[in-house]
């Protein structure tokens, strides 16, 4: 999608680095597409390559209204982790208790979590362009019917014109033959 390119022409102007292309799933995008990003961009922050994650994605809210997302992935900083009752003197409180532990329970979550997150940004980004689609073929539909309209009636007009010329000339013919004796009427001769 043009669009796409867009994006990763941008980026590129801007000086950023851009590692990999995943253009060709927007078309159609699954959550196994999702998941292989996150598993590229996982292995990228955990070896060190990446220091942080974000995802863009324009937000679908109706046909005509798409705003744009920036959303920071990882790393999760304590403030993140913080719920909006707790201060820091009393940490956050744990929801639950895990088993097996804290670090396996996240890193089975982390990755489904980002994987999630990431083919709802593929997701609302396709609703988005289908809608920005939908209105510019709308427009250019109305756009269309306005423009028959006017050549309709121009048409119309164009014949109306003519015709009513013809009357015209034809009524002016008339006149001149009766005027002239030349309008005499034509009958049937008789043998």
């Amino acid at each position: 999608m043009q669009w796409v390119k867009k994006g990763r022409d941008t980026l590129l102007h801007k000086g950023f680095e851009v590692e990999g292309d995943f253009s060709e799933i927007v078309e159609e995008p699954l959550y196994k597409d999702a998941a292989d990003i996150t598993k590229v961009l996982l292995d990228d922050y955990e070896s060190g390559k990446l220091s942080e994650i974000y995802v863009i994605y324009t937000n679908f809210k109706n046909t005509v209204v798409h705003d744009p997302v920036l959303l920071k992935l990882l790393p999760i900083s304590k403030e993140d982790l913080l719920q909006p009752e707790t201060t820091e003197s009393e940490g956050p409180r744990a929801l639950m208790n895990y088993s097996p532990n804290e670090d396996e329970v996240l890193d089975a979550i982390i990755p489904k979590y980002i994987s999630s997150v990431i083919y709802g940004g593929l997701m609302q980004s396709v609703a988005s362009e289908n809608g920005a689609r939908m209105t510019a073929m709308d427009s250019a539909t109305s756009n269309a019917e306005e423009l028959i309209d006017k050549a309709t009636y121009s048409t119309t007009e164009l014949v109306r014109v003519q015709l009513l010329k013809s009357l015209l000339r034809l009524w002016r013919s008339q006149c001149h033959r009766i005027t002239t004796g030349n309008g005499r009427r034509r009958g049937r001769r008789k043998s």
